[in-house]
């Protein structure tokens, strides 16, 4: 009996510590709602925003790429687009001001951008950093020429939505500008060029920046010189363009200024005339001229791939056809005198 209460006892203390040991493990296994499920903390990644220069992590000025810049341009997109450099001090103060700016214009439809590349900076023109240009759905950019203020340049760009420059061609410039008889229509600047020239092209965003400046008190205006021959021989447009000439109470001014910006424009319109040399408006060729000069660049032509003697002989019907012009306006005016003669004598008869 001694023997079994003992191995009574030790089985019994052998449950006993089973039981803790269970009690114990079911302790450690209950989860604290409070603590996390393990000891290591995962970090959550969030999208990274494109900062603007000077921008903090909720800068909402979206930084294009070339390749990014150039789909959207081709595609028209409705933009302003902030040209700058990480460099640039002024542009991190303009910062502020131009995340302004896009708050202001939200629900507009206008995407708000900067680049940062010396290429673009370049082919459109950019004079000084920061520069803004606005890219409208319909018509050419403009450049902004005002006060680094986000609301002045909201109102800027509310009354700059449509182009309000024009093409002028050859049976137009005239009637339009009345550049030969005073230019009563106002003065107007005009911009001889050609778009797929990168001269011209780097001008355009500046010229209509200026029009948009003088808006009301000058007409800013485009030719194609390659399209309008009458307009390139009347005012002597050589093959390096662009060429900008201002057309003002019946003189004409060349710009030879090298500063094409908005500001040197707009000032060289309304006063900096003043300084460059003027001359009368070359008037527009007559008729006869213009035949004279079609006849002259057709012999020219044709006498680059023909040999002497057809030359001579081209030459001589020429001659017989100018004397029988002539002969024939010589018996008209003795017809004209002979009949005016006959007439004033029968009235003296009568």
């Amino acid at each position: 009996m001694a023997i079994s209460n003992k191995v009574c006892v030790y089985y019994c203390v052998v449950l006993m510590l089973v039981l803790c040991q269970r009690s114990c493990e079911g302790a450690d296994s209950k989860q604290d709602p409070k603590k996390p499920i393990s000891t290591r903390q995962e970090k959550k990644t969030e999208p990274q925003k494109e900062t603007a220069a000077g921008g903090g992590e909720d800068s909402v000025i979206t930084l294009l790429s070339r390749n990014q810049f150039e789909q959207l341009a081709m595609a028209g997109k409705h933009m302003i687009v902030q040209f700058g450099s990480p460099n640039c001090q002024k542009c991190k103060e303009f910062q502020k001001e131009y995340e302004k700016l896009s708050h202001i214009l939200i629900g507009e439809g206008i995407g708000i951008y900067r680049v940062d590349d010396a290429t673009l900076t370049r082919q459109y023109g950019v004079p000084r950093l920061p520069t803004l240009i606005y890219f409208r759905s319909e018509g050419l950019p403009v450049m902004y020429f005002g006060e680094l203020d986000g609301y002045a340049i909201a109102q800027w760009v509310d009354s700059n939505t449509n182009q309000i420059t024009v093409n002028l061609f050859d049976d137009t410039f005239e009637h339009l500008t009345q550049a030969s008889t005073g230019a009563t229509t106002g003065n107007w600047m005009v911009n001889f060029c050609k778009k797929d020239v990168p001269a011209c092209f780097a001008l355009s965003a500046s010229w209509e920046g200026a029009a948009a400046r003088l808006q009301g008190r000058a007409n800013f205006a485009y030719v194609d010189p390659t399209k309008n021959e009458l307009l390139k021989r009347r005012f002597k447009i050589g093959d390096s363009l662009p060429v900008i000439m201002l057309f003002r109470q019946g003189k004409q001014y060349i710009y030879e200024l090298p500063a094409k910006d908005p500001a040197s424009l707009a000032v060289f319109a309304e006063t900096g005339y003043q300084h460059a040399k003027g001359s009368p408006v070359s008037l527009q060729a007559s008729p006869f001229d213009t035949l004279v000069e079609r006849l002259a660049h057709n012999l020219k032509e044709f006498t680059s791939d023909k040999d002497m003697g057809t030359l001579y002989i081209c030459f001589g019907a020429m001659f017989v056809i100018v004397v029988m012009v002539i002969a024939l306006v010589v018996e008209c005016c003795y017809v004209t005198c002979g009949s005016s003669k006959t007439t004033s004598k029968e009235k003296k008869s009568k």
